[in-house]
This record gives C-alpha cells, sequence and structure tokens, in this order.
C-alpha cells in the first residue's frame, strides 16, 4: 500500500507539472490564456465580480480592462465608476462596454453610452455587448434586432470617431452578426481555446480602430 501510494503521488505530481507546461505553452487554455501564446492580456469587468483590489490587479501583469457601463436606456452598472478610476490607478488601458437590450431603441442606449462614459484621450475602442443571454426582446426578429443594433453603432461612431468593437457568443454571432457588421472588430468568448467562427470569418484585435 504505501509503495501504491507513493506511485499515485508520482503520477499526481507529474501530471500536474505536464498541466502547468501545456497551459503556459498555449496548448491549454482554461479560464485564463497562455503568457507565451498571448503576450497581451486583460479583463472584462462588472458589478458581478463585486468589490475588486484593483492594487492587486495592477500586479497581474496586464495590460487592458474593459469596464462595464451601462445597459439599456437608463441603467449604469454600479461599480462603473469605481471599477474605471481604480483601472486607471492600475495603469491599465481602459475601455467601456455597453449591454444591448433587444428590446430597447439603438438610438437612446446610444445616447445613454455616451453620456456615462467619459470622452477621454487613449481608450480602448468602446464595445457592444449582444447576447441572448439574461435579455428582452428575445422574440424580436434577427432583422429588427440588427436594425436597432445597427443604429446604435453609428450613433456611438459618429459621436467618438471610432466603430465599435462587437462582443457576441457564438448563439449571438450566428442568429444576429454573422453576414453583417464586416467592418466591426469582434470580441468572441471562449473559456477553453481560441475561438472559432462557423462561417471562417476572421476577426482580430487592435489598440484603436479609426473610422475613416
Amino acid at each position: 500500500m504505501p509503495r501504491l501510494s507513493f506511485r499515485l503521488a508520482a503520477f499526481v505530481v507529474v501530471t500536474l507539472m505536464g498541466w502547468i507546461v501545456l497551459t503556459e505553452a498555449g496548448f491549454l487554455a482554461i479560464g485564463r490564456p497562455a503568457h507565451l501564446r498571448y503576450s497581451v492580456r486583460g479583463l472584462d469587468v462588472s458589478h458581478h465580480q463585486a468589490e475588486i483590489d484593483w492594487a492587486a490587479v495592477g500586479q497581474e501583469n496586464l495590460d487592458f480592462v474593459f469596464i462595464k457601463a451601462t445597459e439599456g436606456a437608463d441603467w449604469v452598472d454600479t461599480r462603473f465608476e469605481e471599477n474605471w478610476d481604480g483601472a486607471q490607478r492600475a495603469g491599465l488601458a481602459r475601455g467601456a462596454y455597453h449591454f444591448f437590450r433587444f428590446c430597447g431603441s439603438g438610438v437612446e442606449q446610444a445616447e445613454h453610452f455616451l453620456a456615462t462614459v467619459p470622452n477621454e484621450p487613449n481608450l480602448l475602442p468602446p464595445a457592444v455587448d449582444v447576447e441572448y443571454t439574461g435579455n428582452c426582446g428575445r422574440n424580436r426578429s434577427a432583422e429588427d434586432i440588427r436594425e436597432e443594433l445597427a443604429l446604435f453603432l453609428d450613433t456611438v461612431r459618429n459621436a467618438l470617431g471610432v466603430r465599435p468593437v462587437i462582443y457576441a457568443d457564438s448563439d449571438a454571432y450566428r442568429r444576429i452578426i454573422e453576414g453583417h457588421f464586416e467592418r466591426h472588430l469582434l470580441w468572441i468568448p471562449e473559456l477553453s481555446d481560441e475561438p472559432r467562427l462557423a462561417d471562417g470569418r476572421r476577426y482580430r484585435v487592435r489598440r484603436r480602430d479609426h473610422a475613416p
């Protein structure tokens, strides 16, 4: 029995070491992207993360953060100002995002977002979160949702001179975004590996995308 326990312990140690090596090399990505494969790293946060220790975050070798600012036409994230100021103190590049409500006006939501987020220099492009989970108006047609989303995107672009990034999970991408909004950068969530889009559309991230 002692020999079996020793072998089991040795197996666990070797397995853990292999997992660490594979994760850092980029072959595994569970929750956190590998340092070697992804040199630019960041966070997205909202009130769901509760109070954030931004001093500690500043020690994490991160580069940027997207912070939830607004939702719909009248709701402001309860920790937006706190997180906005904390991210600046941590020395991170900052960007704000809006949760797009399918049951609301795209123009009104854009105006609410623009009135909430400080118009400061050197910010990351604004982002809009498009997903069915937790949303209203899920029974609206994709065409109607796209029409209001286009109004949101155009209003923000005209005000800031930059095209917003579109955040969409695989379901929302397939039903709403696919085949549309080709000039906007994409933000596709994936917890275990690099995202792959079924239609083969490529995506990339850069610091700022100035509209012509």
